[in-house]
């Protein structure tokens, strides 16, 4: 039927959802892209997306995460995920408002997306965000004790930037405090 009409997106549509229902991936991506470019908008670029992405081609899947959150601008599902992604290459002022955009179309998000970040002061007597990460990422570079004292020194002058992440309750609290050294 596809090679009858090699135009007809709904079909090369319907065709690449059943090759990503069987686990084909590549050829699901093919042809969902093949109806993307055939169709005239009818479409929607998050089913590519989520293949590319169950791929293990994470920067193709944010581009097409992008596209179907233009696409259909209060798609909480589409959000969610480009946020996830954005995050997931530090892009972290990007995810904090895929992440509102999100959580605006389905407030029960709440419970396990929650991205957000803090700008440090610049004034003259703080060092910089960079120079902070740059000392506490590389321990040892100028002799022993430099990773500690960064770590001091940045967390003194308030520009050292911490990311957190959901824990599950109580129990899981205390399971991961007594983990710890």
């Amino acid at each position: 039927m596809v090679t009858a009409r090699p135009g007809d997106a709904v079909l090369r549509g319907g065709l690449g959802r059943a090759l990503a229902q069987a686990g084909q991936l590549a050829e699901a991506a093919n042809e969902l892209r093949a109806a993307l470019e055939a169709g005239d908008g009818v479409q929607d670029p998050r089913d590519l997306a989520a293949v590319l992405y169950h791929r293990g081609d994470l920067a193709e899947a944010e581009r097409w995460f992008a596209a179907a959150a233009q696409w259909q601008p209060r798609r909480s599902d589409v959000d969610e995920a480009l946020a996830r992604l954005q995050y997931r290459r530090d892009a972290v002022e990007a995810a904090a408002a895929s992440c509102e955009r999100a959580r605006a179309g389905n407030a029960g998000l709440a419970q396990r997306l929650n991205i957000g970040f803090v700008r440090c002061r610049t004034d003259a007597g703080a060092t910089s965000v960079a120079a902070s990460a740059a000392a506490v990422r590389a321990p040892g570079a100028d002799g022993p004790g430099t990773h500690t004292d960064a770590l001091r020194q940045a967390c003194e002058v308030r520009s050292l930037l911490v990311f957190g992440d959901f824990i599950a309750g109580p129990v899981a609290y205390r399971e991961l405090a007594l983990a710890l050294p």
